[in-house]
């Protein structure tokens, strides 16, 4: 065989996985009663574990564990050997009608800043951020988004906009002069101007332009 081949060969078996099955009660029960019969004083001989983990092609930690079970039943005065059958319901607890009820409240009993994060929220309940965000995520908890919007109606908003917008676009002409240099909100001055389709120059009379101007200095003298 070439070198080659031979570390081919070893580093296939390094990869190698064994995969051990997982005994039942009753397997377990018999496994005990064949170490129990084989002992000496109680105590299994030397490599029985392991001989027994081969037989029964498990680990030897599951052997190991099934004989400190059955020690331990021994020290309680239990007698005879018996393990736990698993249960169907068996594996993460999850959250019941009634524990539900008891998360919502002691959730609804936190002031606002202790539940505005998930952090603070954890730390408040003693509960992982992993969980709450499971929680979340299955619709057993649901975050609240507050929107600041004023409570208007469809034709409202219209009413609003129709006389909002054209104000503010007459007050900030007027005080560019007439240029076109005035800056809104929202109106991506520099888009249109790339786009070409901004006006170089909004006309606008002198006269309401003087007269802006008077208004303009008698408030500035009425708060003086």
């Amino acid at each position: 065989m070439s070198p080659v081949d031979e570390l081919t060969k070893v580093f296939g078996e390094l990869q190698l996985k064994t995969h051990y099955r997982k005994l039942s009660a009753q397997q377990k029960t018999q496994l005990i009663t064949e170490l129990v019969a084989d002992s000496v004083n109680g105590k299994p001989k030397r490599g029985a574990l392991k001989s027994a983990a081969e037989r029964w092609q498990c680990g030897l930690q599951t052997v190991y564990r099934a004989w400190r079970a059955y020690s331990d039943q021994l020290e309680r005065g239990r007698v005879g050997i018996s393990f736990p059958t698993k249960s169907s319901n068996s594996g993460r607890p999850w959250l019941t009608e009634v524990s539900i009820t008891d998360l919502h409240a002691r959730v609804s009993s936190l002031p606002i800043k202790k539940r505005s994060t998930f952090r603070s929220m954890s730390s408040a309940l003693n509960i992982p951020r992993s969980t709450l965000h499971r929680y979340v995520k299955s619709d057993i908890l649901r975050a609240h988004m507050i929107s600041l919007q004023p409570m208007l109606s469809q034709e409202q908003r219209q009413k609003r906009l129709a006389f909002v917008s054209p104000h503010h676009v007459m007050v900030a002409v007027l005080q560019a002069c007439g240029g076109n240099d005035f800056k809104l909100p929202r109106q991506h001055k520099a888009k249109l101007r790339r786009m070409h389709v901004l006006p170089p120059l909004v006309p606008v009379s002198c006269d309401a332009l003087d007269e802006i101007l008077d208004i303009k200095a008698q408030l500035k003298s009425l708060s003086s």
